[in-house]
């Protein structure tokens, strides 16, 4: 930025900032990568936005309201900010974030041909909505829930390393937004014409939000945005998925009381689109959206970067604030707000850790609590202090300067303290005798219970490292398929495509087998609560048993017996627990609702017929083969149910299943009457 002609300095003052690079301008606000200044010299990098005169708020007490409250929500999806005030324009200072926001990326995307995809649009509205979940549950000292008010592509970040983060609260709320253009104020809803505003305004600027995300021009002012959502198709071209059109349409109900009720409704219908498996959002995805489109913007920022943290800012401190001419608005400014100057917003002096050169793939960093609202003091003259280079030099040789007697002295105390307490655990280790076992009073069928339980127990925390295992396997086979069509066409692999393919196939794999894993955990914490009650049970006859006649004559009739505690629907392990023998003295069990193959007297179910196996490609490609063993119950009218895969490889697995649930049996019979029967199936797939 070229500097004013009073001034040699290479960068503009503005207040306690050095402006060092302008990243965005909008008919909203200029946008810098400031230097905010402490008393030493440079405190911190800051995202320093200065408002156009349009956007001068008119309430600067309600803005600071809004903006405190947001800022002790603690999502880690806001943006912090640090101060704001007026210094011949309205600005607000952040926290900075190596990044750009929506309306930057949108109009990127369209200069360089690289629209935003269907399932970075859904992500980047998704991490909204979580954010704005939380904000909702904070109430106002009115009582009212905080609201946005403006969920424009301008107030969504996007950092390089696909972190989606919300600023711009209060700027409705503050009167800030009277004199937006029609292409800025597109996602405004209807009734904050007439100044009302609810939760279900933020709704309304979600479904506006996901239509620009996914049209990638601004939306008009004025229309109901409705009549566009049938026009609009994918970056691919195609039309948009029915159920995600029919939630943008209801988000954008001129009437708030026809839309859905709150972000997380909103929510939880996007993600059930995602389950469905039409798109595959991730925040890798995004990162790598942000990457591509930035490639050459984020290295130059990084070099800048590491330049600005170190440079010398004792030029700036030793003269008086230049105040910059503020940019020519696009609009005519509105002379309702200009007057107004709302109370400044301190900045810590904390200064934070400097920014890496180059921006990893992470989460979202933790939002701090918001700076306390005091009056800036005016400077004092003062003479200019050393650099801050030197006053670390200086302070590191006063703190060498002391002698390290005392702290070899302690050192020695602690070695001593820590000999003493081993040698006693371990002379107390040696003396106490090792406990007894509990004498076994458990019956055989208590016992078996107990077991049951315990493999029960094992299974369930087994299913986590199936599913680890299960993504490592569709990677490798991902790799693998890559490699070939790499190779077949006389190419060599590219790294970035090969890691989409793989981030893609473990996608896939994880989102399958938490569907199986979640219906498996159901169903195993079921049995496991029922082989519980068993146990209890057991260990209540046994205790009666023990007790005098007189006392065993009042006692309750037994517990329920094994049949009795039986699940009313399939177990989906076909381990059965344990039957306890007939008693001839004990009242006969009722007969087992499901009854395994094999068992007494019964007629097994008889195949009648079964689609064909679906081989799956990735492992035809792969050429993985193996035998997957699946668990089912046929039931009464000859349908298979319940059917799980309990080994075999996991890219094979959902095929396995898939062919088992499409056999059709002539049931099993029990005395002539139809059965449940659990069975155990191997699918055997060969290249």
């Amino acid at each position: 930025m070229a500097a004013t002609p009073t001034s040699p300095l290479p960068h503009e003052r503005f207040g306690n900032f050095v402006l060092l690079a302008e990243t965005e301008r909008s008919t909203v606000a200029t946008d810098y990568r400031a230097a905010h200044l402490g008393e030493g010299g440079f405190d911190r990098l800051v995202q320093l936005v200065r408002f156009m005169p349009a956007c001068v708020p008119g309430a600067p007490d309600t803005l600071v309201e809004h903006v405190r409250a947001a800022g002790k929500v603690g999502a880690p999806g806001l943006l912090k900010a640090l101060g704001t005030g007026r210094a011949g324009s309205a600005w607000l200072s952040y926290e900075y974030m190596g990044g750009r926001s929506l309306h930057a990326v949108l109009a990127r995307g369209r200069q360089e041909g690289f629209p935003l995809s269907l399932d970075n649009a859904l992500e980047i509205t998704r991490q909204v909505c979580l954010s704005l979940e939380k904000v909702h549950a904070r109430t106002l000292p009115s009582g009212a829930p905080l609201v946005h008010g403006y969920l424009a592509p301008w107030s969504v970040m996007i950092s390089f390393d696909g972190a989606v983060r919300l600023r711009g609260f209060g700027l409705w709320a503050g009167r800030a937004l009277g004199g937006l253009p029609d292409d800025e104020a597109g996602t405004l809803a209807p009734e904050q014409a007439e100044d009302r505003v609810d939760v279900r305004t933020d709704v309304y600027g979600l479904g506006a939000l996901l239509l620009e995300s996914l049209r990638g021009t601004p939306l008009p002012r004025g229309v109901d945005l409705r009549t566009l959502v049938p026009e609009t198709a994918d970056a691919e071209g195609e039309p948009l998925p029915v159920q995600l059109a029919a939630t943008i349409e209801r988000a954008l109900s001129p009437r708030p009381e026809a839309r859905q009720q709150g972000p997380g409704e909103v929510r939880q219908e996007l993600e059930a689109l995602l389950f469905a498996g039409d798109v595959a959002p991730t925040t890798f995805n995004l990162a790598f959206y942000m990457e591509t489109l930035y490639r050459d913007t984020i290295e130059q920022d990084a070099r800048a970067i590491a330049d600005e943290t170190h440079a010398d800012y004792q030029p700036y401190l030793r003269g008086p604030a230049q105040e910059p001419a503020t940019p020519a608005p696009a609009v005519s400014p509105v002379p309702a707000m200009a007057p107004a100057v709302p109370a400044p917003v301190a900045v810590p002096q904390t200064p934070p850790p400097v920014p890496a050169p180059r921006v990893p793939v992470a989460a979202a960093p933790a939002v701090e609590a918001p700076a306390p609202v005091e009056p800036p003091a005016p400077p004092a003259p003062r003479s200019a202090p050393a650099p801050a280079h030197e006053r670390a030099a200086t302070g590191g040789a006063r703190a060498q300067a002391p002698s390290r007697l005392p702290v070899i002295a302690a050192g020695v105390v602690a070695l001593l303290l820590v000999g003493g307490a081993a040698y006693y655990f371990l002379a107390l280790r040696r003396t106490a005798p090792p406990a007894a076992p509990a004498p076994t009073t458990l019956s055989a069928e208590a016992q078996a219970a107990v077991a049951r339980v315990q493999e029960l127990e094992a299974r369930l925390a087994a299913l986590e490292q199936e599913r680890a295992q299960a993504e490592t396997a569709a990677a490798e086979a991902a790799k693998v398929k890559v490699q070939a069509e790499a190779k077949a066409k006389g190419q060599t692999v590219d790294p970035r495509a090969l890691e989409r393919a793989q981030e893609e196939a473990a996608r896939k794999v994880r989102l399958e087998q938490e569907k199986e894993q979640r219906e498996e955990r159901r169903k195993i914490e079921q049995q496991k609560r029922d082989e519980e009650a068993r146990l209890a049970a057991a260990a209540a006859a046994a205790a009666a048993t023990t007790t005098t006649l007189v006392a065993a004559e009042t006692l309750a009739p037994a517990p329920t017996t094994v049949a009795a505690a039986a699940p009313a629907e399939p177990p989906a392990s076909l381990a059965a627990g344990p039957s306890a023998e007939p008693d001839a003295t004990a009242t006969k069990p009722a007969e087992p609702s499901v009854y395994e193959f094999g068992a007494a007297g019964l007629i097994p179910p008889s195949l009648v017929s079964q689609p064909p196996l679906e081989y799956p490609a990735v492992a035809r490609a792969s050429r993985i083969t193996g035998s997957v063993t699946v668990a089912a119950v046929v039931d009464e009218q000859g349908r298979v149910s319940g059917a799980r895969a309990t080994s075999g490889n996991p890219v094979l697995r959902k095929a396995a299943v898939d062919h088992i649930m499409g056999r059709r049996y002539r049931p099993g019979q029990k005395d002539g009457a139809p059965v449940k029967v659990q069975m155990i199936f191997q699918v055997n797939f060969k290249g």
